[in-house]
């Protein structure tokens, strides 16, 4: 990889080689490893991240900028309806993103503790507050944002998958529910 000086191109290469090392070689990894994978030296990793935890939590929190960023992006900028932010939030979640899917896998375990994941706090808190201001009833805007979330990491767990019709027949129930 070419070598740079901007720092958020630094960044975003730390991330990207700090993900494909977490899905080759799990939990365990080390920073000399991903330093090593994005082509930085281990001072120049700890430079933006000081430490593994650091690290961790700016994946976490990729993770989530990403997923926002795709809602965003079904959603658009225009004014909207009430409920649009929220059908887009539905459609999102119901995507199905094996990459992604193997990434939350292979980070969950390292957000182990509630201290790491009270700092992921204010950005997991996008969500609830875009619902809160989507122009339906609060409570059947989170009710929505809550049974998309309870979907969407239901399919992690083998017991609680639906099969694709109840998917299908849910994401058309929720869909409803905004409008």
């Amino acid at each position: 990889m070419p070598r740079t000086r901007d720092p958020e191109q630094t960044r975003a290469r730390l991330l990207e080689a700090a993900a494909s090392v977490l899905l080759e070689v799990g939990p365990t990894f080390s920073l000399e490893t991903v330093a090593h994978a994005a082509g930085v030296s281990k001072g120049g990793l700890l430079h933006h991240f000081p430490n593994r935890e650091a690290l961790v939590l700016e994946l976490a929190r990729d993770l989530n900028r990403r997923f926002m960023n795709r809602v965003a992006a079904v959603h658009g900028n225009s004014v909207t309806p009430p409920g649009a932010w929220l059908r887009a939030y539905i459609e999102v979640s119901f995507q199905e993103d094996a990459q992604e899917r193997s990434l939350i896998v292979a980070l969950s375990p390292l957000l182990d503790s509630v201290q790491m994941l009270d700092r992921l706090g204010p950005e997991l808190g996008e969500a609830t507050q875009a619902a809160r201001m989507d122009g339906i009833p609060v409570g059947r805007a989170q009710a929505v944002r809550l049974a998309c979330d309870g979907y969407w990491s239901g399919q992690f767990i083998h017991a609680t998958r639906l099969d694709t019709a109840e998917a299908a027949a849910l994401k058309e129930e929720l869909i409803a529910w905004t409008r």
